[in-house]
């Protein structure tokens, strides 16, 4: 009996220490994306440059050291901790998500009001920090790395040198290469570079977008608090969703809703309408929470446990690359045409491609499954 309370309670710790990793590393995306029209003042730089900078947040450090490291491994963990209630658990930590974009907008204009960008900046990095000492307490399995060459079909044949044979092993027993032939890992990979791309651009852009059109920084703010709400109920309402409808269909629509929202985003920035893009902040982060949560809930439920950590590992490394291409490029496209319009376009329109092709793979799919099942034994 004492076993089974030390699970929950370990349940629902990796859960919180989940949504603190997301309100940490999402929050300070956000703050760095507020502070981005200050950054490039004050640099006398393009916005490429800055925004590439912002999204290196969650792409080379998220590859190298943080958040690969942590939100993998927790990730993968609720996903063995919560075997019924996944897709609760997996709102719930993400809540931490909606939070920091509801919370770190404004307190990032504050403190550049109070102390200015460079105080701002040092603050900032002080809050992260604390991240390091919640990270602490997550204890690591302690792994053995077997001597015996059979065990990794993709080691490398370095008889000659002692030390590349033990990084290539080392390599093939972390690094599961072989998941990346499964259609199920592919497809999951193929959203999280577009997802990433999307978000991370709407995450950066969103604000010094409105204050290009002329809203003041706390009404720009604002615009990305009422997506961060909008964002919570949405993973609220996912439990529900799902007991309705199949997650590959939760998937596509509400992706479609998140095009369709960065689409509104990009017209009603010529328009000037702060109301318009309040409404189109909210259904871009309503839209977002089930659609991501779906991805994660179709990846439990088609890959076998022991491996769970290194598909959530591979999605996130998708998911960086992603982050980085859109805050190099859609920086680049403000930059060439003096507008945020064509950039919130091409966020929606990559958005929109990360799932178009997956339907058409489904069917290949099951075309094949039934040419096999036809066969004679």
């Amino acid at each position: 009996m004492a076993a089974v309370e030390i699970g929950k309670v370990s349940a629902w710790f990796v859960c919180l220490r989940a949504s603190v990793t997301y309100f940490m590393s999402t929050g300070l995306i956000k703050a760095l994306g507020v502070l981005l029209p200050i950054l490039r003042q004050q640099f006398a730089t393009e916005t490429w440059i800055i925004g590439l900078t912002i999204s290196l947040v969650p792409g080379f450090g998220g590859v190298a050291t943080f958040i690969i490291g942590a939100e993998a491994i927790l990730a993968g963990e609720l996903a063995k901790y919560f075997d019924q209630h996944y897709g609760l658990a997996n709102a719930i930590a993400r809540s931490g998500i909606s939070i920091g974009i509801v919370v770190m907008p404004f307190l990032t204009q504050f403190l550049n009001d109070v102390y200015g960008w460079r105080g701002a900046l040092l603050l900032l990095g002080a809050l992260n920090f604390h991240s390091v000492i919640s990270g602490l307490l997550l204890k690591s399995t302690s792994h053995h790395v077997p001597d015996d060459e059979t065990a990794f079909p993709l080691s490398l044949n370095t008889e000659k040198n002692p030390a590349h044979q033990q990084l290539s092993r080392t390599i093939a027993y972390f690094v599961d290469l072989e998941l990346l032939l499964n259609p199920i890992v592919l497809k999951r990979i193929v959203y999280n570079l577009g997802s990433a791309y999307a978000f991370v651009g709407w995450m950066i852009y969103l604000v010094p977008n409105a204050i290009d059109i002329g809203i003041s920084p706390y009404r720009a703010a604002s615009l990305s608090a009422i997506g961060g709400i909008g964002n919570l109920l949405g993973n609220a309402t996912f439990p529900l969703l799902k007991k309705k409808l199949l997650n590959e269909h939760i998937l596509y629509m509400t992706t479609l809703v998140v095009c369709l929202s960065l689409v509104g985003h990009s017209f009603l920035s010529l328009l000037k309408s702060y109301n318009g893009l309040v409404v189109a902040s909210f259904t871009f982060g309503f839209a977002r929470g089930p659609a991501t949560l779906a991805s994660y809930q179709i990846a439990k439920e088609n890959i076998e446990e022991d491996k769970i950590n290194d598909v959530c590992t591979w999605m996130l490394v998708a998911y960086s690359i992603g982050s980085v291409t859109s805050g190099f490029l859609s920086g680049w496209i403000y930059d060439e045409t003096g507008s945020y319009t064509v950039s919130f376009l091409t966020l929606g329109l990559v958005a929109l491609l990360a799932v178009a092709p997956q339907p058409f793979v489904n069917n290949v799919q099951n075309q094949q499954k039934s040419q096999y099942s036809q066969l004679p034994e």
